[in-house]
């Protein structure tokens, strides 16, 4: 998704290493195999729920810090909402 890449991009600028995944048994393999100190997901993720991610890191020693992206369409300059068709 170009969404994904441009963040990313803007992730690379500011200097931060990052790791992307598509879907969230993916996410959840990642997780398992490798400490990361923030994980950022879509709350539409297919194949996990926030009880398998709350395990997933519960296992874990080392703290990581989850946010749950929201998105809802995307906003045109006149700030009127635009939905994908």
């Amino acid at each position: 998704m170009l969404e994904n890449k441009l963040f990313g991009q803007l992730l690379s600028d500011l200097g931060f290493s990052y790791d992307s995944v598509s879907g969230g048994r993916n996410m959840i393999e990642a997780l398992e195999d490798k400490a990361y100190k923030l994980v950022l997901f879509d709350q539409e993720i297919e194949g996990v729920d926030l009880e398998m991610l709350q395990t997933t890191l519960g296992n874990k020693t080392d703290k990581t810090a989850a946010v749950m992206m929201v998105k809802s369409g995307c906003r045109t300059r006149r700030g009127n909402p635009q939905t994908r068709q």
